[in-house]
């Protein structure tokens, strides 16, 4: 024989609180019913069993819908809940979890922890609380994951993964999702091929216009725009210093060949290495990273020293990265290394991303810290970024008016200069990479988010 008993403490709704150590046969009605009332529609049930059918049918408790398996063992076995190996476990709950546009879930659901003790007396006691808000981002990033896997996306569900590892998932979950990995294929044009980088990202197609100056287009809607000043606030630093891979790589670089070229060529060389794939698409540019699409520092060095420790790509990405913390006091946290083949790509309009609580989209997999400044690379062909001053919440420009157009300022990124700019910069102006009319070559820039 055997027995097992609740024991529901600690639970808060509202303003009320009431403890309660009840076994399933005493629990009345009334009060199971005001538990589930209480807490969004959690349903408990308990079928109570011989020991020998409890060793193969396990009881269970659902949680919003979810059972959680448990049982008492006798003899030589063990009590457990959630798995064979586990004595304590937690169950989440919670409809309609949304992930945002940051890193944390919005909406509300309920915690459920659980443990039980050893022996046949044994005691399964059940802690009933509101979720916190780490948790509940884990169990939105379980939704996520199940619907990645159920919809059968390779860039989507791969993005996911690499999310699910950073947010605690279930490591039999990432594993499962894993699997379902493996029997998916890149969308064909979702990825650079090899035999397309082969083609067209050679330096000998690299072009650079005649008489390509900075231009600035002002708010036409009032010449007494704010947004016509320049700046919105003291502190703002946006510059483009041409030569500066030269500098930053004149300890590496070879003598018989420019900096920027040896660069370029040795880039191409490390992702003709890398897998398929790992060239892909994002928006109207290609990005180099590993299969995770890992974009921090020592990921994206991992991928260029992936066959070779000694590869030049990844010297020559350390001394960018070297330099740039030496020069301008920064550290590093993210490189994000840019593949444009010709005209037709382009980066659309954006801030970087300096906050942690931000992300780069739907399917963004890099965990951010608060940054203060970007240093950007530019190897190859000539290519305009586009400079926009921008009225929302964040900047300090004030709209002239409901049609403010904005000042919009051209500056020419040649082959081995560098754009700087701050946070104050970045929070009152876009930059982007416009599409080109006219054809010109390929393009690698090399972007480093500093804290």
């Amino acid at each position: 024989m055997w027995s097992w008993r609740w024991s529901w403490r600690r639970v808060k709704h509202r303003t009320k609180e009431a403890s309660q150590r009840l076994c399933p046969a005493a629990w009345p009605p009334r009060a199971a019913s005001a538990a589930r009332m209480s807490w969004g529609g959690c349903a408990w049930q308990a079928c109570r069993q011989s020991p020998d059918v409890l060793r193969q049918e396990q009881d269970c408790v659902c949680v919003e819908l979810a059972q959680v398996p448990f049982g008492v063992q006798v003899e030589a076995g063990r009590s457990f809940v959630a798995t064979e190996v586990r004595r304590r476990t937690l169950a989440l709950g919670a409809e309609e979890l949304g992930l945002g546009s940051g890193m944390g879930a919005t909406g509300r659901g309920t915690a459920v922890d659980m443990s039980i003790s050893e022996g046949p007396q044994a005691v399964l006691t059940v802690n009933i609380r509101r979720a916190k808000k780490k948790e509940l981002t884990k169990l939105a990033q379980q939704q996520a994951l199940q619907t990645a896997m159920e919809r059968g996306r390779y860039s989507s569900l791969l993005a996911q993964i690499a999310r699910a590892k950073t947010r605690k998932v279930e490591a039999a979950m990432i594993e499962q999702a894993n699997r379902v990995l493996k029997t998916l294929q890149p969308k064909e044009g979702s990825f650079m091929t090899h035999k397309e980088l082969a083609h067209l990202m050679k330096w000998r197609r690299v072009t650079c216009p005649d008489g390509a100056a900075e231009a600035s287009v002002p708010c036409g809607l009032d010449e007494a725009c704010p947004c016509n000043a320049g700046s919105a606030q003291p502190g703002e630093l946006c510059l483009v210093m041409n030569d500066a891979v030269a500098v930053a790589l004149k300890d590496v670089a070879p003598s018989h060949m420019p900096a920027d070229q040896w660069l370029f060529k040795a880039l191409v060389q490390a992702a003709l290495h890398a897998p398929e794939g790992c060239v892909w698409k994002s928006g109207g540019k290609f990005l180099l990273s590993n299969e995770e699409r890992n974009q921090s520092a020592n990921a994206i060095v991992g991928v260029l020293e992936r066959n070779n420790t000694e590869s030049e790509a990844g010297k020559g990405v350390r001394a960018l990265v070297s330099f740039t913390e030496q020069e301008y006091g920064y550290r590093v946290t993210a490189v994000q290394l840019n593949f444009h083949p010709n005209h037709k790509s382009s980066h659309k309009q954006h801030r970087d991303i300096y906050g942690a609580g931000q992300k780069g989209g739907i399917n963004c997999t890099c965990s951010f810290m608060k940054c203060t400044g970007t240093v950007c690379y530019s190897l190859g062909s000539s290519r305009q970024v586009l400079c926009e001053t921008i009225t929302d919440a964040r900047s300090k420009y004030q709209t002239c008016g409901e049609e403010c157009q904005g000042m919009k300022t051209y500056k020419w990124m040649h082959s081995g200069s560098a754009m700087h700019f701050n946070a104050p910069w970045n929070n009152n102006h876009t930059h982007g990479i416009p599409p080109l009319d006219e054809p010109c070559g390929p393009r690698i820039s090399i972007a480093l988010l500093c804290a």
